[in-house]
Order: C-alpha cells, then structure tokens, then sequence
C-alpha cells in the first residue's frame, strides 16, 4: 500500500499521452507520480497474515516534495518517460508464490 500524490491518471496501462493529458494533485501542475510506502502502526491484526504490516494507516494532512539540488549541479527537469521499478515490500512473508 502506497501514499500517493500527482499525475491523477497514472494506472497499470498509463501511457505518456496518457500522462501528458491528464490533471495532477499537484498545485503547479506537475504531471509526475509520486508515491512512497504509507506509515502504518506496527501490530499484528486478524486481517491478513502480514503481521507487522497491516497495522492503521497514518494518513498525512499535507505532502511537500522539495527538490533542493546537491553539490554536482541545479535542479534540472526529469526526463519525459522515465521509468521505474518496484517491488514487494512483504515478498518474504507473502513467499515466492505472489512474486510478480
């Protein structure tokens, strides 16, 4: 599970023009996704048997994402299409069945 703020599109079969065409949580319009594992507390529930990481979720009031720059250069646009990998957070208790 995964908090989320931007492109309000972005899905399993996104495209760039599906991306470049959408509308974003962002207030300067920013089309980019943005998303990070959510904050839960820690405790085992009945729910499922990921003990540990199905506690409530903290659900954040405000999000700012600050790009700030590092020693080599400015801040400079992400390119068009760059993509990414994931992966399971919990692949060792879900086991190799569920591995994608």
């Amino acid at each position: 599970m995964h908090d989320y703020v931007g492109n309000l599109s972005a899905a399993v079969g996104s495209t760039p023009q599906t991306l470049a065409a959408a509308l974003s949580t962002c207030r300067n319009g920013d089309l980019s996704t943005y998303f990070w594992p959510v904050l839960r507390t820690v405790g085992p529930t009945a729910a499922t048997d990921h003990t540990g990481h199905d506690g409530p979720i903290h659900v954040p009031v405000e999000v700012t994402l600050t790009f700030s720059g590092n020693p080599r250069g400015t801040v400079v646009p992400m390119p068009q299409q760059l993509a990414g990998t994931v992966g399971d957070a919990v692949a060792v208790t879900n086991g190799p069945g569920s591995w994608r």
